[in-house]
Parts: C-alpha cells; sequence; structure tokens
C-alpha cells in the first residue's frame, strides 16, 4: 500500500508524489488546506494532499478521462472515466412566516428563497463525487469521509449563497371618490370611471362611495366591474344597505389580495368602517393598504372619533402600511394631527393641493399617508384634474418602499 500517506508526517507516498507529477497536477492555494484543517478538524496532513487535488481539478476542470477514480491500494490514478453527469442543483430553503399585522394576526407563508449555484462549485460538486469512489477498506473510507468533509467546505467558500432578494419596486397609488360613479353632468358611467384609472396606471386604488347593488346606479356591483375593467383585484367594505345594495368602500389591486379586515369604527350621521386588504408587491413581504371616509358635517365630533377609532387599529400594526381617502378635513384639523403624527403625507405640490370640487377645487380633503415613515420614499404626488367624473379630484402618488437593506 505504497500510496498511503503517513499521517504523522505529512509526507505523501513516493507512487502518488510519481503520478501527481506525470498528470501536472498542480496543489491548490493553501486555503484550501486551511478550510480542510478548520472545517473537518483533521490533524493528518495526507488529507491536505487529498483536498487539493480535488479542489484544483475542481477550478480547473483538470481531472479528464482516465484521472477521476483513485486506486486507495496503490496510490495509482485507473483507468476509469469520470461521470460527467453530476452536476449540482439548485435548492430553495423552506419559506418562512410572514410578518403578521400585529394584534395577533397570524402571518402567511413567504415564498422560498431560490438558490444559485456557481460554475465553479457545480465542477467541485461533480470532483467530490468522483473523489468519493474510494476502494472500500479502512484506510480509502477514513479518507472519503475526510475528503467529503473537505468538499462541502470548499463548496461554502466558494459562495453557495441565497439569490438577493427582488428589490421593491415603484407603487402607482391613487385615491378617488368616485360618488356611485356619477359625474358632474348627473349621469351614472362606471366605464368613465374606469377609464380615468386606467389613465393613472394605478397599482392599488382607494375609492370612496361605491355602490354594490344599489337601484341608483343601476344594481351592478361597481367594486367587480371596475376590477373586471381594470384586471385587478378588488375588495369591498360596506357602510349600510341601501335601495336593495350595499355602500361603502373598495380597494383595487394590481397584486393579489390575501386578507380583508373591516375596522368598525364609531357611527356618524351615517355608519362608518374602513377596509384594510393585505398584499405583497414585489420587494415587500406583507403590505396593508387601509381605505377610509369619514364623517362630512361641519362638526368635527363625529369625524375626530372616527380617526382616533382608526388610529388605534393602525397602532397595534407591525407591517408597513399605506392609508388612503377621504378624510372630509382640512390640514391643519385635529383630526388630521392624528396621522400626521405617525406617519408620512404623501404631500401635494404647493401650486395645487385641492382635491374638492372637481369642477372648483378649493379644499384639500384627499390624502394618502404611508408608515413607517422612514421606510418610505414618496417620489411624486399629483392632484389630477378632472372636472367631469366625479365631485372629487383622484390624487395620485409613487411610493417606494425602502427595505431595511436596500438603499436610502
Amino acid at each position: 500500500k505504497t500510496g498511503a500517506t503517513d499521517a504523522r508526517t505529512g509526507v505523501s507516498g513516493a507512487k502518488t508524489s510519481a503520478i501527481d507529477a506525470r498528470m501536472g497536477v498542480t496543489p491548490c492555494t493553501t486555503a484550501a488546506g486551511a478550510i480542510v484543517s478548520k472545517t473537518a478538524s483533521i490533524a493528518a496532513k495526507t488529507v491536505v494532499t487529498g483536498a487539493r487535488m480535488c479542489a484544483t481539478a475542481a477550478r480547473t476542470g483538470a481531472i479528464g478521462a482516465k484521472t477521476s477514480a483513485i486506486d486507495a491500494r496503490t496510490g495509482a490514478i485507473g483507468d476509469r472515466s469520470a461521470d460527467p453527469g453530476n452536476r449540482a442543483r439548485p435548492s430553495a430553503p423552506a419559506g418562512s412566516r410572514a410578518q403578521g399585522w400585529g394584534g395577533g394576526v397570524e402571518g402567511q407563508r413567504a415564498p422560498a428563497v431560490q438558490v444559485r449555484r456557481p460554475a465553479h462549485a457545480a465542477r467541485a460538486v461533480t470532483v467530490a463525487t468522483a473523489c468519493s469512489r474510494l476502494h472500500p477498506d479502512r484506510h480509502s473510507t477514513v479518507m472519503r469521509t475526510r475528503l467529503q468533509i473537505a468538499i462541502a467546505a470548499l463548496l461554502c467558500a466558494a459562495g453557495c449563497a441565497p439569490a438577493p432578494a427582488r428589490p421593491p419596486q415603484p407603487l402607482n397609488v391613487v385615491t378617488y371618490n368616485i360618488r356611485h360613479g356619477r359625474g358632474m353632468d348627473d349621469r351614472v358611467d362606471v366605464a368613465r370611471i374606469a377609464a380615468v384609472l386606467r389613465a393613472l396606471d394605478a397599482d392599488v386604488v382607494g375609492l370612496q362611495e361605491v355602490d354594490v347593488g344599489v337601484e341608483r346606479s343601476g344594481r351592478i356591483d361597481e367594486a367587480a366591474e371596475l376590477g373586471q375593467r381594470l384586471g385587478m383585484q378588488h375588495a369591498f367594505g360596506s357602510f349600510f344597505d341601501y335601495q336593495g345594495g350595499r355602500y361603502g368602500l373598495a380597494i383595487l389591486s394590481r397584486y393579489p389580495v390575501r386578507r380583508t379586515h373591516v375596522v368598525r369604527l364609531p357611527d356618524g350621521n351615517e355608519p362608518r368602517v374602513a377596509l384594510a386588504v393585505e398584499i405583497q408587491p414585489p420587494g415587500i413581504p406583507v403590505l396593508l393598504v387601509v381605505d377610509v371616509h369619514f364623517d362630512w358635517v361641519a362638526d368635527d365630533a363625529f369625524r375626530f372619533a372616527q380617526a382616533a377609532a382608526l388610529t388605534a387599529f393602525l397602532d397595534t400594526l407591525s407591517v408597513p402600511w399605506i392609508l388612503l381617502g377621504d378624510f372630509n378635513d382640512v390640514p391643519d384639523s385635529r383630526t388630521l394631527a392624528l396621522f400626521f403624527q405617525r406617519a408620512g403625507h404623501a404631500a401635494k405640490p404647493a401650486s395645487d393641493p385641492w382635491t374638492f370640487s372637481s369642477t372648483d377645487p378649493r379644499r384639500e380633503i384627499d390624502y394618502i399617508f404611508v408608515a413607517p415613515p422612514e421606510d418610505w420614499r414618496i417620489e411624486a404626488v399629483r392632484v389630477i384634474d378632472e372636472p367631469l367624473a366625479s365631485d372629487h379630484r383622484p390624487v395620485r402618488a409613487v411610493l417606494r418602499y425602502r427595505s431595511r437593506t436596500s438603499d436610502p
């Protein structure tokens, strides 16, 4: 057994050295040997020689036909060709739990992360397989085990890391009080509302004053109709029953609506709710979109009570959120102060912040907020000059979520 290496001296046998010289195998860097000794805790320097040979072949592809099978009894390289079919296959770790909304709501399972393996790592796996085919005597069994550990360490050093997560994309967000589709010409025209929204190319839309099966608007489901026309998913939250149908809020989303939650608010002149939906845009594990329409009368007691109830809900959330809708109050009101204190505001251009009315815009009462404010960048905000489709003007904001690891 002239190929056996003296473990106490780390000197390879004469025949093994001679074969190395004839085959032109170049020892790899000492870093490979360091990985072997530290990872596998192998004191014998004989393993270093074997790991160097395999690592060198993994990097250069020098092991060809007649060089892949090692004869442990003679130390010679046999005639058998390596199996070229052993290729590394990408794998994906199990999915992880997405963070919940807060308040005890359980999160959903996040998608698995794909793992990319470099080409040189794939070759290393091939060589590891070839090097493991040693003669099954007691010497080769020990060597095979040690070499497999060494190759595993080499693969880790080669950078088999998960592929980077897809960066968050800009979100085009719109809030629009559509007055159940009744335009300033007193004609209910849902197709006209759809045309306005299509031109804005929105990813998420919060709608207020939406009818579902109500007589005055032709008994159509306006939320479903708009979703179908725009190719978006929809969710509806009802304030109360009206004329044989329901009246309330709707959210349209280009991304799948994973969950819907209706937040009951204190009654005012009419019953009120906030509509919350969970979606998952690219680069954001969980995003909650909340749509609201507060009481409209001059006395703000009802409106402030509704806002306070909504902020109590928002304060329980542990995920990023967007709040949008018709707040029926001006920026310097105590109602709006509740939201300015805890969220980022998508501020409109100072030259044209007015959202009501569409034909004589003089008041700013429709808003978009984001939270946590430090996690969002507000890239653009515009009030759309649309005087016909409704009595409100739509507001469009381009928002970008800044994850903890993304660029500021």
